[in-house]
């Protein structure tokens, strides 16, 4: 994680959807085991002309650690519109407890997030392992060094 975010924060507006995603990640790892999660959009892409407002992501997950979970308790995390605005995440799910709808979402977003929205070209989208015990805490002290610097490393 520390690498995504020394790769990718490079601007003001980047280092601000860092900051939330890294928020959303932790806050999520506390409720479902996150098995991966693939990153898409604008936030991967060098765009001169227009700074990214979002990130991606597909999360992966398998067992909830929470007791009976409930994803509606936890809708700044898993309602798409909610995490975007609380974390500048665009944020959507598969679980893979459901053989049968995991294939066939799987198939899905590898379709979305393989091509670029304007003349269907293949780009290349970014995976992200599950949270180690230190990630977060490295990946969020090498965010607060660049926005200190206000500048990339």
């Amino acid at each position: 994680m520390v690498a995504f975010v020394e790769r990718f924060g490079t601007t003001k507006e980047r280092l601000e959807i860092l900051d939330g995603f890294l928020t959303f990640r932790g806050m999520l790892d506390a409720v479902v085991n996150i098995e991966l999660q693939w990153v898409d959009g604008s936030f991967l892409e060098e765009d001169l002309v227009r700074a990214p407002r979002d990130i991606d992501v597909l999360t992966v997950f398998s067992t909830p650690k929470v007791p009976n979970f409930d994803p509606a308790a936890h809708s700044d995390l898993f309602v798409p519109a909610s995490s975007k605005l609380r974390f500048k995440t665009d944020a959507h799910y598969v679980s893979i407890n459901h053989p049968r709808g995991f294939c066939r979402q799987i198939a899905y977003w590898i379709q979305l997030f393989s091509h670029s929205r304007r003349g269907q070209i293949w780009k290349g989208m970014v995976e992200l392992p599950p949270i180690c015990a230190d990630e977060g805490q490295g990946a969020q002290l090498v965010l607060e060094r660049i926005t200190a610097l206000g500048s990339t490393p």
